[in-house]
């Protein structure tokens, strides 16, 4: 049949050849898990933005419950946006200051079992308080906006809803 000498070059061949895919399919997974991720807008938040996002989900955590967060002086202003929802406001915290942890509104999604729940922070600083756009979250990922008919300066944050805009986007297309 077969010589030795023959299986062992055989063999030789494909042990090599099995090592010479499996580091082709190692480096090319390696290459892809390092690759920048173009399908999430938020890939490019800095470590910092993430950790001051973190901190604004666990101080706001407690307002999944929209009682609590009446009792906790936001208003509900019977305002609703398509692409965002429902907004309440905290009058006491507009006072011209940023603070990741105190947003001045709490947005909220209706459920198709009619009750809310809660989607996204939004951050807002009136106008005559800020001229300019207000320091926000670390790096300029941000994008306030005026908003006219308030005289307020806005930004949201959707850190209790995806958003496949980005974190900071206006609309939100899974919001109805």
């Amino acid at each position: 049949m077969f010589s030795e000498e023959v299986i062992l070059k055989t063999l030789f061949y494909r042990f090599t050849l099995a090592i010479v895919a499996g580091l082709a399919l190692t480096c090319s997974g390696l290459a892809q898990s390092h690759r920048p991720n173009t399908d999430n807008p938020d890939a490019h938040l800095s470590d910092e933005t993430r950790k001051e996002l973190a901190r604004a989900r666990q101080a706001t955590t407690q307002f999944h419950d929209v009682e609590q967060a009446l009792k906790d002086q936001y208003e509900d202003l019977n305002l609703f946006v398509p692409g965002q929802g429902f907004h309440f406001l905290n009058r006491s915290l507009l006072n011209g200051t940023f603070d990741p942890e105190k947003p001045q509104i709490l947005v909220y999604a209706p459920t198709s079992r009619g009750r809310l729940r809660l989607v996204a922070l939004e951050y807002a600083v009136p106008v005559d308080l800020s001229p300019d756009a207000p320091a926000g979250f670390t790096g300029d990922n941000d994008k306030w906006h005026i908003e006219t008919a308030f005289g307020l300066w806005v930004l949201h944050a959707w850190v209790w809803q995806a958003n496949p805009n980005g974190i900071f986007a206006d609309f939100n297309p899974n919001v109805p």
